[in-house]
């Protein structure tokens, strides 16, 4: 049986966002510590994997798709949100009201230039960084292929040089409006992905695979960290995610269930439908919990989840089956009146 790259990626992005579910979840400690070590940087690492050399040759379908993919999505979703705001408030998923006049006009803007986004589209923070991040990657790899320079000696460069720069980011008081540390990071796995889909997949070695994940493992047990490092742990993490993206990927390219590869690839195309509808997701369960514990309905407003003991395993399950049902449901509904606008 041939496992292609595609089912890999597709893969591996559905098991980040069910990891990605699960941290917001309220898991254990332990357990968070552990996902936070290299989720977010899966996506990064993903998307400079599946970037196509072609797209060097015309910046302008790039840019457009980029715009298209990332940009659209995060404007049209915070919109749509923020009409709702004031519904929500009332009944009880936000603590606060819009008040039409500047307020909402500030909120408006920062939605078009993805400075800030609606409580419930907390995840959004990762359309902006990719966006960010794919472009400085792709001027990047146009001035390597400009000068004809070599990649294999000149990616290594630029990744540290990104890192550096998150370094100097995360620990300096200047500021460039909406390019952050985690940017520079972001760029840096971005363009690590590019590098390793060179990599001959023949090579893959689950032993190698499992060792990565259980060192870092062990690492989460005395290191905890995110994609909003600051300091020295920028380059400790960089390095402990890298093995975590390299461990978890080559573990799914042994998947051999045909079942669960179809699963995988199912979720691994709606990652974005599920970034966008699991924090409200969540609040399903919350009101279950309201009403069996008899807690006051101002607890719905608790963000992301109220904590409970082992509640967060069926927050988890209630954040990525809902996203699913509702992307059915909109794309059947969207079908019947032969329009997609909202599925895409």
């Amino acid at each position: 049986m041939v496992i292609n790259r595609d089912f890999t990626i597709s893969s591996l992005k559905a098991l980040c966002i069910i990891f990605m579910v699960i941290g917001h979840s309220g898991s254990p400690d332990g357990l968070g510590n552990f996902i936070y070590l290299f989720h977010m940087p899966c996506f990064f690492f993903c998307s400079g994997f599946l970037f196509k050399d072609e797209y060097l040759f015309n910046v302008k379908v790039f840019i457009s798709k980029r715009v298209k993919g990332l940009w659209l999505p995060f404007v049209k979703w915070s919109f749509i949100f923020l009409l709702f705001h004031n519904l929500f408030a009332n009944i009880g998923i936000y603590n606060t009201k819009l008040v039409w006049g500047g307020e909402l006009l500030k909120q408006i803007i920062d939605i078009l230039i993805m400075v800030d986004s609606e409580q419930l589209l907390g995840g959004f923070w990762f359309l902006k960084q990719l966006l960010y991040a794919s472009i400085i990657s792709f001027f990047t790899l146009k001035f390597i292929d400009y000068f004809k320079l070599k990649q294999n000696l000149f990616l290594p460069c630029f990744i540290v040089v990104y890192l550096i720069l998150a370094f100097i980011f995360s620990i300096s008081s200047v500021c460039i409006p909406t390019i952050s540390s985690t940017t520079m990071l972001a760029s840096a796995y971005f363009l690590f992905g590019y590098s390793y889909k060179k990599y001959d997949f023949k090579r893959n070695n689950l032993f190698f695979c499992l060792l990565c994940l259980f060192f870092l493992f062990v690492v989460s047990l005395f290191f905890t960290g995110s994609m909003f490092v600051i300091g020295w742990d920028v380059f400790v993490y960089f390095f402990v995610s890298i093995l975590g993206c390299v461990g978890l990927l080559n573990i799914v390219f042994y998947i051999k269930n045909d079942r669960v590869r179809r699963v995988l690839d199912y979720i691994g195309a709606k990652t974005l439908y599920i970034l966008i509808w699991h924090f409200l997701s969540f609040k399903l369960v919350s009101l279950f919990i309201i009403i069996v514990y008899d807690l006051s309905i101002t607890r719905l407003s608790d963000f992301p989840v109220i904590s409970m003991p082992y509640y967060w395993i069926l927050y988890s399950i209630v954040g990525i089956i809902v996203p699913l049902v509702i992307w059915e449901l909109v794309n059947r509904i969207s079908d019947i009146f032969e329009g997609n606008w909202l599925s895409r």
